[in-house]
């Protein structure tokens, strides 16, 4: 495993350009080829949390895993790791569902709601029992393991209205 001293060492300014900022990580692309660097902050110490969220990612949904970079050192306490580094393909055939509902309703925001909540309901909810998932609320549970956060900005479609998942949120139960 990789331990970076700064962010600068992890992203260097001449090979990612800065793409946007999630609620917990920042994207780059790569622009040599084609892959998007998210370096997440965590939201605990526990960088194995994170490690076992990525694993069951890629074992989830293989068509969108990551590889884990390495980590960046916290700048204010010498040895304690302050974020994962970690990247993905770049899919550039499929756009978010918040991209694609916003076009198709010229984003007029209450109708992109809807054609998103029809979107869920037709694609992903399939997508995900499909991959031996079950619906538990807003959620799905897979094994021991709460799926959330599969909101519009974290799944994508393509022409095809293929959906994939691109991030989301990966909790162990409690036992």
């Amino acid at each position: 495993m990789k331990f970076f001293k700064t962010i600068s060492d992890a992203v260097p300014e001449t090979q990612y350009q800065y793409v946007f900022s999630g609620s917990e990580s920042d994207c780059y692309l790569n622009k040599e080829n084609s892959k998007i660097l998210r370096k997440l902050t965590l939201p605990w110490d526990e960088m194995f949390d994170l490690e076992e969220s990525t694993n069951i990612h890629n074992e989830l949904f293989p068509e969108t895993s990551y590889t884990i970079i390495g980590y960046v050192e916290n700048p204010w306490r010498e040895g304690e790791v302050f974020r994962m580094v970690r990247d993905q393909d770049y899919f550039g055939e499929y756009q978010t569902l918040f991209e694609y509902c916003a076009e198709k309703v010229q984003n007029n925001s209450s109708k992109s709601s809807e054609l998103f909540e029809r979107l869920f309901e037709q694609l992903v909810v399939p997508y995900m029992l499909a991959k031996g998932c079950v619906r538990d609320k807003g959620a799905f549970i897979y094994k021991n393991y709460r799926i959330d956060d599969l909101k519009d900005q974290n799944i994508m479609i393509n022409d095809s209205q293929e959906v994939i998942v691109i991030d989301c949120l990966i909790n162990k139960l409690k036992q």
